[in-house]
């Protein structure tokens, strides 16, 4: 029998699973720590699993949450304690760490996933191809950088999640207009590096028993920030036979099993630039990726990456030295929303090229611009002979999206 499980996890990815799937993953015993603002929608969607919910204030920010989950551990004699988002990665290996009387390196080894610049700078050290980049703790530290690397630039903190508090700089206007946000003359937590124009690849993947069970690269239509700035995301599966998505698998295996001190079974998500043909590492993250990753995982390989990693945790993997290949070339779109309510929406798509279709906003509700990167208000995931199929199909939606989701200023 595997040891029960403690789980960090927000309701927005509870609710992205059938209760029955849930419980097939998580074994007979089990408790999840979640936000107390799901509290409805979760009672609807995964009633027989309340019973063994707990719920949190301010769950992201509340300390009280990782003692909690120290407690909940030691009384349910476990050591296996599992966090599926970024915010909760370095609370889950604190308590490992304690419950395993501190002869374990969790959270040691989860800053390199949660600290941009000591992750960035190991990966220089293995000679792997970043942006050039400091820490700052002062206007003055700030305007060395930039008077070495010239504008423009982008400002960001080094544990930042779903892109809050990065502002890029492009002038020296709003280098001022950054410096005056600031509330100290020293600054905490910050770093700078040279901001370029470039595509982007984001890379999905998991790991069992320290091989690679799959590896997706896609294209990104924008940038994170572009997002937040009320674009729709796509992102589309790079050709199989494509040489640039042979490239970025290689640098990929090399960062998780050379460069990084990455766990034997491990969810990732890597964002890769490409400036001139050149792969440059813009961050890695130990969790899945967000908005329509996890549907987009489960279209094209047939699993879903985060109930396959709880199963290899828990020792009851079936996939250890398994090697998955996509069965489908698929994208993933997720659309921001407006400001304003949002009135109405069709509840169903109008192509059928649409595998998925998954809408998080409500009627009714008032809506501002997204503050961090996981606010859509609805995803879809499409299937296409190429790349560059996929990619078409996805704007296509888009333009549907923006024509039959109503708003109202």
């Amino acid at each position: 029998m595997s040891k029960p499980v403690v789980l960090f996890v927000p309701p927005k990815i509870l609710l992205e699973t059938s209760e029955s799937e849930w419980l097939e993953a998580l074994g007979e015993k089990f408790v999840i720590l979640t936000a107390a603002g799901g509290r409805d929608a979760l009672e609807k969607h995964l009633p027989n699993m309340l019973g063994s919910m707990e719920f949190f204030d301010d769950f992201n920010d509340n300390p009280a949450v990782e003692l909690r989950a120290l407690d909940v551990a030691r009384d349910l004699t476990t050591d296996l304690v599992i966090a599926l988002a970024e915010v909760d990665l370095l609370r889950a290996a604190r308590v490992r760490d304690r419950l395993n009387f501190s002869t374990t390196r969790h959270e040691q080894n989860t800053q390199y996933f949660r600290d941009k610049f000591l992750m960035k700078q190991r990966l220089a050290e293995h000679g792997i191809k970043i942006h050039p980049m400091r820490t700052f703790h002062s206007a003055l530290e700030l305007k060395d950088f930039i008077d070495t690397h010239g504008y423009p630039v982008v400002a960001k903190p080094r544990d930042g999640r779903g892109s809050g508090g990065v502002r890029v700089l492009r002038e020296h206007a709003d280098f001022l207009a950054y410096i005056s946000t600031m509330d100290a003359t020293t600054f905490q937590n910050l770093m700078v590096e040279k901001f370029v124009e470039a595509p982007m690849l984001h890379v999905n993947g998991l790991y069992v028993d320290g091989e690679a069970v799959f590896i997706t690269p896609v294209r990104a239509n924008i940038g994170c920030l572009a997002f937040l700035d009320g674009e729709s995301l796509g992102v589309a599966m790079l050709d199989r036979d494509s040489e640039l998505r042979t490239r970025t698998v290689e640098l990929t295996k090399r960062i998780l099993e050379v460069a990084l001190p990455s766990p034997r079974n491990f969810l990732f998500y890597l964002e890769l630039f490409v400036v001139d043909g050149e792969l440059v590492v813009c961050e890695i993250a130990s969790r899945l990726g967000g908005n329509g990753v996890n549907q987009e995982v489960i279209e094209a390989f047939g699993i879903s990456p985060r109930l396959e990693f709880i199963r290899a945790e828990r020792g009851v993997s079936s996939l250890r030295g398994v090697t998955l290949e996509p069965k489908a070339l698929v994208g993933y779109i997720a659309v921001p929303p407006r400001e304003g309510m949002l009135v109405d929406f069709p509840d169903s798509p109008q192509h059928d090229f649409i595998r998925s279709y998954n809408i998080t906003g409500q009627r009714g509700k008032k809506y501002e611009k997204m503050k961090l990167t996981n606010g859509e208000v609805v995803c879809a995931v499409v299937e296409g002979a190429t790349e560059a199929h996929v990619a078409s199909r996805l704007s296509e939606f888009d333009a549907w999206v923006a024509t039959n989701f109503v708003w109202q200023q």
